[in-house]
This record gives C-alpha cells, structure tokens and sequence, in this order.
C-alpha cells in the first residue's frame, strides 16, 4: 500500500467522547451485578453510548465524504479524485468500529430496512453499475446491460431507487454502499496486486470515451453517498438516548442484551472476519474475495474492524473508556478476562505485521511469510471468537459461536 494519503489514514485518531457512566450497585430490577464490577445495566448503557457516538461520527465522515464527491463531480482533475479516495476510506474508519453489534438483528441488521446491507455489501458485480473491460451483456433478468446501471438513461439516480435495485436479480448485483463508490473511485483492479486505475476523464463531460455517461456517473457518486447517510442517520436515531430499542437494549440487562452482545463480538470474529473475509480469500486465492478489492486497502478495514471488536469488548470508544463487558468477566473469573484482552491485541498486532496487500499475502504457498501472517490472524480470530462464549459461560449465560454465521 504505497499511497501518500494511506498512511496518514490508517492511524486515524478517533474524535473525543465524553461519557459519565456511573454506579456499581445491585437490586432485584434488572441492575443486577455479575460479580463485583459494574452494573449490567452501565455496561450495556456504555456500549449503546459509544455506538451511538460511533455511528454519529460515521455521519461526519460521510458528510465529508460528500464534500469530495461533489467537487470531484463539479471540477473532475487527479487532484480531486485522489481527494475524494482518501476522503472515501477516511469516511470508514467509525463506521468499522461498530461492525461487532452486527448477527444478533439489532438495528444494523433488522429487517427492513437491512442498513448494513445498504452501506457496506461485497463482493460485487461490477457490470451491473459501469462499464467493465470486456463487459458482458446482461439478460433482462441480471439487469441493465453493458455499461450497468449508469448507461441506461430510463433509471433516474437517486438514493431510494439504488437502495430498490440494490441485490435486484442476484446477491453480486450491488448498486449503492460505499463499495459502489468504491468501485467508481478506484475502476476494476486489473492487475495481481495494487489499485484500479480509473482517471478523473470519466467525470469530465467533453472526455470523447466516457462523456456521454460521464454525468450519470458523476450523478450515481452523491446518489450512493446520499443513501449511505440515510442508513447511517437511522442507525444514530436507533440508539440515540430515549430510543426504543436503546432503552430496551439497556433494560433486558440479565440475559439477552448481554448474549447478543457477545454474540455479535464472536461472530463478527470468527464467521465474518476470519471466515467470510479472510478465509475466504486464502482458500479461493482471488483478489475479488477481499473487503476493499478495487481500492487495495482490505487489510485497513480488516484493522479497524478488529480495533472496534476489542474496543466494544472494552467499553472504549475515542477517548471514553466507559465499564466494559471485561469487567463483568473479571469479577468471575480475572484471568479470562485477561487471556481475551490479550487474545484482542494479538489480532490487531497480527493483522499489522502483514507488509503487503491482502490479495498479495493470499497468493503462494502457505509458507510464504505473510500467507502465513494471515493464517495466523484467521486462527487467532477463531480463537478470540470462541472466547466470547466462554465469557458467556463466566458470566452464567449459554453461547456458543458457529464456525459460520
């Protein structure tokens, strides 16, 4: 990963949280302890809390996201397109946070609506939206043909219309999210390894190749980004304070919330990001198996994602470091508490050590030494997956994390 503006995002600092959560007390009314630590109840408030200040500062990040987009649109120039890409990964880097609170139909996934689905779907058709080398063409029931979406003037662009076509007539068949944008950043990853090399003259109306849909694509980019905003706007109103499902969440404090929580923290682990967008990659050896295939930058969103893991398990988010789940474990048994705190760093320092891009350690022989960085970093989340359920046994609850989601 040899951008300039890759290094300065990945280390991202998070924006300050300020967050008073008080009381270690215990009662009969659904505030019961486990153990000596926390309340149940301050936890969960801590963990809707910091999603909700998650999710806030998504909509910031996108917001600016937008900004990009809309010069990149207006005065299309390298300059302005490399602003928008860096500006699109920044645009993620909350939002992986909170990628833990998904499997256990919470508001990221309930349905309808299905935001995650909405903002972040992958692997994708690419044909389905631009044009693509060597492009095919489409039957009616794959929908629009060469040229995708973009080349049929009969669909207005709009957010509600890609959120309506988006999985239309086959699950690759994605038509919004931030992979889509994505996609009309970066173009096809043509090569082995590296970036799409998509230039500005798609968005230049007079370009004598790509002008007549030019506008359409420059249409399709705040199209996407606008419904990206509305999907992240519900999922901030879901767990702003007062909400019904926050206040239900932090309520069912004895069992529920507590199991999907966990739930959600060993599946993401363990079915998702090692299962889904790791393993899934080693066994195939395919680029297009990565979560960020068109940009290069998987192993970024791999990070973060196992960052926001940690961080929920933790009660963290940006500067608060609220009562965490670790601490209703410590009170029943500290040195597990302790193995998954460990077992939480050991991944992010995995996933760290890998120097090369993802589809470039998923090619060669196991052998190969950051191959083998990687199948360290899917085994050590598999590890830390089934850890969520043995923290579940600490605290007297009953879960088990499948092998897949």
């Amino acid at each position: 990963m040899k951008f300039s503006w890759l290094s300065a995002v990945r280390g991202l600092s998070l924006p300050v949280l300020l967050l008073a959560v008080t009381g270690a007390c215990s009662s009969d009314d659904g505030t019961t302890d486990i153990g000596t630590g926390p309340t149940t109840n301050a936890v969960l408030e801590n963990y809707a809390a910091n999603l909700h200040a998650a999710y806030a500062e998504s909509v910031k990040d996108t917001e600016a996201l937008k900004v990009a987009l809309q010069t990149l649109v207006a005065t299309p120039s390298a300059a302005n397109l490399e602003a928008a890409k860096a500006a699109w990964l920044a645009s993620r880097a909350n939002y992986m946070l909170t990628e833990g609170a998904r499997f256990y139909d919470g508001p990221i996934d309930a349905e309808p609506a299905n935001h995650e689905g909405a903002v972040n779907s992958w692997p994708f058709d690419e044909a389905y939206i631009d044009y693509v080398v060597d492009g095919p063409t489409r039957s009616e029931e794959q929908g629009p043909g060469t040229g995708g979406i973009i080349a049929d003037a009969t669909i207005e662009l709009t957010a509600d219309n890609l959120d309506a076509l988006n999985g239309e007539g086959g699950d690759e068949n994605i038509s919004a999210g931030w992979h889509a944008i994505e996609f009309l950043l970066w173009g096809q990853a043509l090569e082995e390894i590296g970036p799409g090399q998509r230039t500005f003259n798609d968005y230049v109306l007079t370009d004598p190749v790509r002008g007549a849909t030019a506008e359409r694509r420059g249409q399709y980019l705040i199209a996407v980004v606008d419904g990206i905003l509305g999907h992240l706007n519900a999922l901030v109103k879901a767990w702003e304070p007062g909400a019904t499902y926050r206040t239900e969440f932090v309520a069912n404090a004895n069992d529920e919330s507590v199991i999907n929580a966990l739930s959600g923290l060993g599946k993401m682990s363990k079915g998702e990001l090692a299962g889904e967008r790791i393993n899934a990659g080693l066994e195939s050896k395919e680029r297009r198996d990565q979560h960020n295939c068109f940009s290069s930058t998987t192993l970024v969103d791999y990070e973060r994602d196992a960052r926001g893991i940690r961080d929920m398990f933790l009660g963290n988010f940006g500067s608060n470091d609220g009562p965490g789940f670790d601490e209703l474990v410590a009170a029943k048994d500290k040195d597990l508490a302790a193995k998954i705190e460990a077992q939480l760093n050991l991944s992010i320092d995995s996933i760290k050590g890998i120097s090369v891009p993802f589809e470039a350690a998923i090619a060669g022989a196991d052998s190969d030494p950051n191959r083998a960085k990687l199948i360290d970093v899917r085994e050590s989340l598999r590890t830390q997956g089934d850890m969520f359920g043995q923290a579940a046994t600490a605290l007297g609850l009953s879960l088990t994390i499948p092998e897949e989601n």
